[in-house]
Formats: structure tokens, C-alpha cells, sequence
């Protein structure tokens, strides 16, 4: 039972001359909702976010994976991303994630300058 994936805890209860092995079923997460996807592609989305359907559901690894989602979102430019995530459990004691993605706007670049105590270089920059 120790090599199965799917089981998270096995215990072994002693009732007087009885035992009782307890075992406890590892959380998966069963489903990935998206909404909110503009600019990437879902399969796009999926590769950054690096949790799928059917890896153990950790609370810790699923907010790290909405930060480098998030951080990927800022990298193409859109510097205020905003992603939620919820994990409500479903009937069969797993959790679906439901991602929801705030893309906000494209940060563009009109005009950059570069200024220097070099009047030459500013010559030559302008």
C-alpha cells in the first residue's frame, strides 16, 4: 500500500486481538477549469502553471505554480496579472482547480531615453 501513489497514510490499530488497518486516500486533483485566457493558449497556460489533472493535490505547490503563471504573464507584458485559484473538493473527496485568469492590459513601450553625463554620447544617442 506504501508504493500506491493514491494512498497518502496507512495505519495499523491494535483492538485488543484484532488489527485494524486505517487507510487514508491521497487528494488528486481531478480537474483544471480556465477562464480568463486571452493571451496564451490554454496548452500555453498549462505549461507554465505545471500541475495537471491527476498530480497529488498540494496547497503549497498549486500557489507556486499561480505565482509562475503569474510571472509568465508579466514577462509577455502584462504587468498586472491577477490569478485566482480555487480548490473546492468535488464528490469523490478530490479537487478540481479552478483557475481564473485577469490578464489585464498590454504594458507597451512608447518612448525610452537615455541620458548621460557624457555630452559625446548623448551627441551620438540622440
Amino acid at each position: 500500500l506504501h508504493a500506491d501513489p493514491n494512498i497518502r497514510r496507512v495505519k495499523i490499530q491494535q483492538n485488543q486481538n484484532q488489527f485494524q488497518i486505517l487507510v487514508e486516500k491521497s487528494i488528486l486533483i481531478q480537474t483544471i477549469n480556465w477562464t480568463g485566457l486571452s493571451a496564451l493558449s490554454k496548452s500555453e497556460a498549462q505549461d507554465s502553471f505545471g500541475i495537471k489533472e491527476g498530480d497529488l493535490f498540494n496547497q503549497d505547490s498549486v500557489i507556486e505554480a499561480a505565482e509562475k503563471l503569474r510571472s509568465n504573464y508579466q514577462e509577455q507584458g502584462f504587468l498586472n496579472a491577477v490569478i485566482n485559484v480555487e480548490f473546492p473538493q468535488n464528490e469523490a473527496g478530490n479537487v478540481d482547480l479552478n483557475v481564473q485568469v485577469n490578464e489585464g492590459n498590454l504594458t507597451r513601450i512608447e518612448n525610452f531615453q537615455i541620458r548621460s553625463g557624457n555630452p559625446e554620447l548623448n551627441r551620438d544617442l540622440a
